[in-house]
């Protein structure tokens, strides 16, 4: 039986070794190498698309326009492209960079866009990135991740790598090369500069500069440093100057350098510099400040403050805890002097002040007693006042003052007046 060498269908198909179903033409070809520019292409709608081959000795399917291979199916995959080593599918997709993949009408990998992945439409990459979602984009002059509708990467020195992940999320790449300007932003309309780390929605490190090493953790947190350095962790979090540390919900720096501040609403406010706050709602309102304690508040410049109004401290134990065996010898000074003839300042002991009328406050020393034998811990026993224009020694205290008895005749000059526990007052011959 001979061959069928001609099937014929539909009005206009011709004979010649072609197999024609209405609008569509199947050309059967053994091998590229004999396709010339007046072989009968497929047809779709009017466009030419180009002649596809049946299976070649190989198993390889070949797309060609005019007489260039463009499309090849070989082994499972499907390779497109010059070269036949980039991937193109959809309508306008473009990938002319070697290795490259660009899937989605409209997605563009470049010329420099070795290797990347970019997916979606009207997404665009012009470097070694992988690029996913709508219009999102990754230029030239690095590589990175870009994950979102609009997300974007941007690069202005070389050798960087950057992440944006995210509706609308943007990471900004300046530095030359070494992985310094390498920049991270996760969150929708997440924001990251030049090293940056940014995570959260509406996150941001608002303000573009070389060698930021920002970090921002939070829900429309913020660190906006231009020298960076600045850390904002907790939903709103704000940091303004360097090296400021802003931890919880709402925690907030001004302008000033050098601040911590810990705890939900927990501020420094202004320009003021070289704070520490701890604890909720606490705010410093001068430099130079450590304040301790939920809802506390500034008391000027160069001031501790521990405890608050809502934070109530009766008993403030320093060393080794509560209690231990044989605690050591504990000294408590402040900074001496240095150089040479330079005087030390004054350690002042002050009781809590009263107002109008009210008895003032008192300094009041305490020590322990023996009560014999045993682990039972001795009670704190008060053996000095110190009042308003008064100092009392407790009732079987003894007091000493100066130097050992000298025998020897004393003329007095004056007198020293004491007064006992019950008032009465007692007037002791002094020498000046």
């Amino acid at each position: 039986m001979a061959d069928i060498q001609d099937i014929i269908v539909g009005a206009g198909a011709t004979a010649g070794g072609t197999f024609v179903l209405g609008r569509v033409t199947y050309v059967a070809q053994v091998s590229p190498a004999v396709i010339s520019t007046s072989t009968p292409a497929i047809v779709n709608d009017g466009a030419v698309l180009g002649i596809l081959s049946i299976p070649n000795s190989a198993g390889v399917y070949n797309a060609i326009v005019g007489a260039t291979e463009m499309l090849r199916v070989q082994g499972g995959a499907i390779i497109s492209g010059t070269g036949l080593d980039s991937v193109q599918l959809g309508r306008g997709a473009v990938s002319t960079g070697p290795g490259s993949v660009a899937i989605g009408q409209g997605a563009a990998a470049g010329v420099n866009a070795a290797n990347g992945v970019v997916i979606g439409l009207g997404a665009a990459s012009a470097g070694q990135s992988v690029v996913i979602g709508y219009n999102a984009v990754s230029p030239a002059g690095g590589s990175g991740v870009v994950l979102g509708a609009t997300a974007v990467l941007s690069f202005s020195g070389g050798g960087n790598t950057g992440v944006a992940i995210g509706g609308s999320a943007s990471a900004t790449c300046n530095t030359n090369g070494g992985g310094a300007g390498d920049s991270l932003a996760i969150g929708t309309s997440a924001v990251a500069n030049d090293g940056d780390t940014v995570i959260g929605r509406s996150a941001s490190s608002g303000v573009v500069h070389i060698n930021n090493y920002n970090v921002v953790l939070g829900a429309f947190a913020s660190v906006n440093v231009s020298q960076g350095q600045g850390v904002a962790i907790g939903q709103g979090a704000t940091v303004g100057a360097q090296f400021g540390v802003a931890v919880g919900q709402g925690s907030a720096i001004g302008s000033g350098v050098n601040n911590v501040v810990i705890g939900q609403g927990s501020s420094v406010s202004g320009a003021f510099a070289n704070c520490v706050v701890l604890g909720q709602g606490s705010t410093a309102g001068a430099s130079q400040q450590i304040v301790i304690g939920a809802g506390g508040l500034s008391l000027g410049a160069n001031v501790c403050q521990l405890g608050t109004p809502g934070t109530v401290i009766t008993t403030f134990v320093l060393g080794q805890g509560n209690t231990v065996a044989s605690p050591p010898v504990t000294t408590i000074r402040f900074t001496n002097s240095s150089g040479a003839d330079s005087p030390a300042g004054a350690l002042v002991f002050q009781a809590p002040l009263s107002t109008g009328n009210g008895s003032p406050g008192l300094l009041v020393f305490r020590v322990g007693h023996q009560i014999g034998a045993g682990s039972t811990l001795q009670i704190g026993t008060t053996v000095l006042t110190v009042g308003d224009g008064l100092v009392t020694v407790a009732a079987g205290a003894a007091l000493q003052l100066g130097n050992a008895y000298v025998a020897g005749v004393v003329v007095p000059t004056g007198s020293i007046v004491l007064k006992d526990s019950t008032g009465q007052s007692y007037r002791v011959s002094a020498v000046v």
